[in-house]
């Protein structure tokens, strides 16, 4: 498991509107020997830097998916930045507010997707989750000059939950904050409320499964459609087989290569050299 080369917290002290959360963060592994983060209450970022000899200006932030109820720490996270770090691109993982539980934050986001009370119960958290996003960005580009990147190649890739928090920046940030190129992988495009597009947004790249279990490509497609209906800079992949949460997982599948046509895509850009 590569480890980052610095945590540091997002915030002085307590995030802003989550003061009174008292639980702790706790590290679960799966099964599969996958690591889970929930009860995320300080956001921190996690700083990825590519060797010197290989390093580029551009950057990314990664944000991992989980409903919300928890974030998927390494195959939406610490493995993608390890890919992007050989790459020569530094990252910078974003641990961003999930819903305090008790139990299996995993059971828990099934128990309130069942009942019909997630899309409502989660809104306060996305709002927390885009203003986490938000300051991430501006954290990165203040800090620029500290890790040799440029404050006008700061990118945002995020994994359905994280992919949302993404749409969530591209929908309400001025341009001048809003990230320099976003990546929302497999998005849950309908839990964004405000989809008036601003004037002058980044170019965007999505993927996603057309197997996605929870039918998110439904969602990618509908995205692209109001995108570049408003004139903007979009490529969608929508990969014939994954599911839903392939991230860095080999599955022998055509949607194993989706960062590599997402690196491919930052050069048509002219985002990395």
């Amino acid at each position: 498991m590569k480890v980052g080369d610095e945590v540091l917290y997002l915030y002085e002290g307590d995030a802003p509107g989550s003061e009174n959360w008292t639980h702790d963060m706790e590290a679960v592994e799966t099964s599969e020997g996958q690591i889970r983060l929930c009860n995320v209450r300080r956001p921190t970022i996690t700083v990825y830097r590519p060797r010197a000899e290989i390093q580029t200006d551009t950057a990314v932030i990664i944000a991992p998916g989980g409903g919300f109820h928890l974030l998927a720490w390494d195959h939406e996270g610490s493995q993608v930045a390890g890919w992007l770090n050989e790459k020569g691109i530094t990252c910078f993982q974003l641990h961003y507010r999930t819903m305090p539980v008790k139990g299996d934050p995993h059971e828990a986001l099934m128990a309130a997707a069942r009942s019909g009370t997630l899309d409502d119960t989660i809104q306060p958290i996305i709002s927390m989750a885009v203003q986490d996003g938000r300051n991430a960005v501006k954290w990165v580009r203040e800090h620029a000059s500290d890790y040799d990147i440029s404050p006008s190649k700061v990118g945002f890739l995020g994994f359905s939950a994280g992919a949302t928090l993404a749409l969530g920046l591209a929908y309400t940030t001025p341009r001048e904050e809003c990230p320099d190129f976003l990546a929302p992988i497999y998005p849950h495009y309908r839990w964004i409320q405000e989809r008036n597009i601003p004037p002058d947004r980044p170019p965007m790249f999505v993927a996603v499964a057309a197997d996605d279990e929870f039918g998110f490509a439904s969602h990618a497609i509908e995205l692209n459609q109001d995108w570049t209906g408003a004139g903007f800079c979009q490529e969608l992949h929508v990969y014939s087989r994954g599911g839903h949460g392939f991230g860095m997982n080999h599955q022998g599948l055509a949607s194993d290569q989706w960062i590599e046509h997402f690196y491919a895509w930052l050069g048509t850009e002219g985002l990395v050299d």
